[in-house]
């Protein structure tokens, strides 16, 4: 058929078929991993499988009794089955979540190692160059002049880690979000935000060093040995 409008009053199926009355567009029922198949709604004339129910309360135990209420003045004693559609979805991608849960604990212990990494490099930095500062302050520098070149010099590696890491990062999520047939397109946004994070964490790691250092008295740092 050409289009949907085309297929309004056609038969489908075998011997008397069924009449098709509408067209609806494709909308995904499963997994983003999985395609949307081709389907037709039928009326059952010997009754239906299953119903969907939407409902805004808080009070979900009372829906909950009413659905079960009315489900036994129409069914009587058939058993029913009620599922709700968010925890349905939710165990469609258990896997996925169960990653990210363990990749953001590795991450955080990554960060927290890195942070204490980081203030001991600079701790160290800073009193091998106690005397440098203390000859910019006497030539005039200023604290924040000289706080800012202190950041500056931990800033740097940073970005090269961030230019190293991008290529890397971008492959393995491209690889990783083929797996899926529907997905978001992936930019420079996340990556762009994630070397900001980064710095912003070196800076607050290194910050109370370089401020520390850049108030201290020049002359107690030049006879620094």
């Amino acid at each position: 058929l050409g289009s949907a409008r085309e297929a309004i009053g056609k038969t489908i199926g075998e011997d008397d078929g069924y009449t098709i009355v509408g067209v609806i567009g494709d909308y995904l029922i499963g997994s983003s991993k999985g395609t949307v198949p081709p389907m037709y709604y039928m009326i059952d004339e010997q009754g239906f499988r299953g119903l969907a129910l939407r409902f805004q309360t808080n009070n979900v135990s009372a829906v909950m009794q009413y659905i079960d209420q009315t489900w036994a003045e129409i069914a009587g004693d058939r058993p029913i089955r009620r599922q709700f559609l968010d925890e349905r979805i939710a165990a469609l991608y258990q896997v996925e979540q169960h990653q990210a849960e363990i990749f953001a604990l590795f991450a955080s212990l990554a960060v927290l190692v890195s942070c204490v990494g980081l203030y001991g490099l600079a701790s160290f930095s800073v009193a091998q160059r106690t005397k440098e500062i203390g000859l910019r302050k006497t030539f005039g520098a200023s604290s924040g002049v000289i706080a800012r070149h202190i950041l500056w010099d931990f800033s740097k590696p940073v970005l090269i880690a961030n230019l190293i890491a991008w290529p890397i990062a971008f492959y393995c999520m491209r690889e990783w979000l083929t797996r899926f047939n529907y997905r978001i397109d992936l930019d420079l946004m996340p990556f762009m935000l994630a070397a900001i994070l980064a710095l912003a964490v070196a800076w607050i790691t290194v910050g109370g060093q370089a401020l520390r250092v850049a108030r201290a008295n020049p002359v107690r740092a030049l006879r620094y040995e």
